[in-house]
């Protein structure tokens, strides 16, 4: 299944790029997808000018540019066989990012890690995360890490009471379902459930029977797997080993938990929380557990997302 047709790879000065441009181009490969590699010169860096004694005034920007590109176009000769489009621009780099995606209909975006002691994974990076919220089409945050295991863990969930092919679970799934079987690994499918405000309804002053809370719970918990039931009966029939993992607890801990115990090499999951403004923004589940993992993520929104971005 060809997900992906056009991949914009975001250079940074700050991290080894070969890595993730190899990964790129095995992706762009499986995919039959093409792929632009894409810097920015930051705007503070190029808002100068620069008279020189002779009068003459020095172009900042151009320069800048122009030696960003001639770097990266060393980069791509080395790749060899490997065809890559070079491209760099000036200002905020979430913001050119998203510009470009819209403007030339790219249908991912690669980024690296940029971890800071404060945060771990992608929750401690600033473009990423701008992008996460942001950018229209799925975004994978690169770990950088090599002999990435060829599994793929994918975060399901809350159910829709009647779920489609238009919705995003289905969609995380499809996803999740296509890089396994392009890399001949296993889908782990995760999903976190629990009864809400179970603790208060059993330590409460005016709690219920504990054998009302317990039948709360194990109705809450059928819901669970039967919303799973018609999720999966909505994949087609792929030849791609699956493993289930239905968890009581809350998903910011669950999918954390069970993705240090199997260790994917990526894990795909939606951003969920809907707001009064524009578009559909990352839901405090969806910061917890990026801020908690250090595997790639791929990070999908709904298909009506509109970018807060003005072009």
């Amino acid at each position: 299944m060809n997900r992906f047709r056009s991949i914009l790879v975001l250079a940074t000065d700050e991290h080894d790029l070969g890595p993730r441009l190899e990964r790129a181009a095995a992706l762009a490969e499986r995919n039959n997808a093409e792929i632009t590699l894409f810097s920015v010169v930051e705007a503070e860096r190029t808002e100068r000018r620069i008279i020189l004694q002779s009068g003459d005034e020095f172009d900042v920007r151009g320069y800048l540019i122009e030696t960003r590109l001639e770097e990266l176009n060393q980069l791509v000769a080395s790749l060899g066989d490997v065809k890559v489009t070079v491209d760099v621009a000036a200002g905020t780099p979430f913001v050119e990012v998203i510009r470009r995606v819209v403007e030339h209909g790219h249908d991912l975006v690669i980024v690296p890690f940029e971890e800071t002691r404060w945060r771990r994974g992608a929750g401690g990076s600033s473009t990423a995360m701008h992008l996460l919220r942001k950018c229209p089409v799925p975004v994978w945050v690169d770990s950088g890490s090599d002999g990435l295991s060829r599994d793929v863990a994918v975060a399901v969930g809350p159910f829709d009471t009647e779920p489609s092919g238009d919705s995003l679970n289905v969609t995380l799934l499809e996803l999740a379902t296509s890089l396994a079987g392009l890399q001949g690994g296993t889908v782990h499918v995760i999903h976190a459930w629990r009864l809400e405000g179970e603790s208060m309804l059993r330590r409460g002053r005016h709690r219920p029977p504990a054998r009302e809370v317990d039948e709360m719970v194990e109705l809450t918990q059928a819901a669970a797997e039967v919303g799973l039931e018609r999720l999966m009966a909505l994949q087609p029939a792929m030849d791609v080993p699956t493993e289930i993992h239905l968890v009581k607890g809350d998903a910011g801990s669950v999918v954390p938990s069970m993705v240090a115990r199997y260790r994917p090499g990526v894990v795909v999951m939606g951003t969920l929380a809907r707001t009064g403004l524009k578009g559909v923004f990352m839901g405090n589940t969806a910061e917890q557990v990026l801020g908690s993992i250090d595997t790639a993520v791929l990070t999908v929104k709904p298909r009506d997302f509109e970018t807060p971005v003005g072009v």
